[in-house]
């Protein structure tokens, strides 16, 4: 197969906390030069189909289709059936994220609609649509190392919705992980282990996320200094919201209010 040219191929990337994602959409059937990705990376067929040669053999990959690949290997690409898409989803080195150890491609997984829906999320500029996507990605991630595990579930245990749920309303002051596992009727650890399962980071982690996530709307609606928003939705102080929103968004709070007014 002849490369493609550059109208045939189209690739969007967008850094988000500790991920760099790219939208991949190939319009006819052509195939890709010899080339590496850099780091940890899971790739998600959204729409058609490509055949892979690599230091692993030839394999194929299909809408559904999870490759995992723990270090940077060289591999050649054909699109056997177009148009193709697929989204490349690229962890930082320190990001905690669940990961296999090996490289892995599974066929027929659950994760297309998830990973075309953070696709069209890409194109989303606001700050705290950053902070969405992030968590996006982290679910993604979780539920990919499910679907490639032997311990594969893909319900979400209801108790554990009802935990997400709980947390979510009260990011502020969430109560304690002790009274969150009583409530629902399980252990602490339980709990803990369940919910970095499904969900593919710590409770204090999501915490943190719904906790950015009010004080980005606070930062886009309301006209309170930053040390006040800080307060009400949970964070320390100015500084520790300062830390946290530079992380997720590579802006400060007082970036963010600039650029929504603009």
């Amino acid at each position: 197969m002849n490369s493609p040219p550059l109208d045939a191929l189209q690739a969007t990337t967008r850094r988000c906390s500790q991920f760099e994602v790219e939208r991949v959409h190939i319009l006819d059937t052509f195939g890709l030069p010899a080339h590496a990705h850099t780091g940890r990376h899971l790739m998600i067929v959204t729409e058609g189909a490509i055949v892979e040669y690599g230091q692993h053999g030839r394999c194929e990959a299909a809408r559904g289709a999870a490759r995992f690949s723990p270090v940077s290997e060289w591999h050649r690409i054909e699109v056997v059936e177009a148009p193709f898409s697929c989204l490349l989803v690229t962890l930082h080195p320190d990001a905690p994220a669940p990961f296999p150890e090996h490289r892995l491609l599974v066929s027929g997984t659950p994760l297309a609609p998830l990973a075309h829906s953070i696709a069209k999320n890409i194109d989303c500029n606001k700050p705290r649509d950053q902070v969405a996507l992030s968590g996006q990605l982290f679910e993604l991630l979780a539920q990919g190392v499910r679907a490639v595990g032997p311990e594969c579930a893909p319900d979400v245990p209801r108790w554990l919705t009802e935990v997400r749920a709980a947390v979510e309303k009260t990011s502020a002051r969430p109560p304690s992980l002790r009274s969150l596992a009583n409530d629902v009727g399980v252990h602490p650890a339980h709990l803990s282990r369940a919910f970095r399962t499904h969900f593919g980071r710590t409770l204090r982690a999501f915490i943190r996320e719904c906790r950015l996530q009010a004080a980005m709307s606070a930062l886009e609606h309301s006209s309170a200094t930053i040390s006040t928003i800080a307060a009400e939705t949970g964070f320390s102080d100015h500084a520790h919201l300062s830390r946290v929103t530079r992380a997720y968004t590579g802006l400060t709070p007082s970036g963010v209010r600039q650029l929504v007014q603009c």
